[in-house]
């Protein structure tokens, strides 16, 4: 976090670890952020009866061209009338040891 922390302009604005938010409000400061985001899926594995499903995966995140943090995902998921829905996702993060270059 004291690294997360020191790379912001306002340091003491809240961290997107802690703060509450939504959907919308987290993708709309991905697209805002100064560098590219991405997200990479690997080694996905889903189990299902038709009814409910687990997925889970690797992942790792990316910002720019800088390993940010990656680990492992899960979401349970229902079928509904109008389909699949994600009724929980827990995941692992590490966060790369190395700080992020500055520019």
């Amino acid at each position: 976090m004291a690294r997360y922390r020191a790379g912001l302009k306002d340091p003491k604005a809240p961290s997107p670890k802690t703060s509450g938010g939504t959907p919308r409000k987290l993708i709309e400061n991905i697209v805002r952020a100064p560098e590219a985001r991405t997200e990479t899926f690997e080694n996905v594995r889903i189990d299902t009866d038709g009814e409910m499903a687990q997925v889970l995966f690797d992942y790792s995140f990316m910002v720019g061209d800088y390993r940010n943090n990656w680990g492992k995902e899960s979401w349970q998921m229902v079928r509904t009338e109008n389909g699949w829905k994600i009724a929980a996702v827990v995941w692992s993060a590490e966060e790369n040891p190395e700080p992020r270059p500055k520019k």
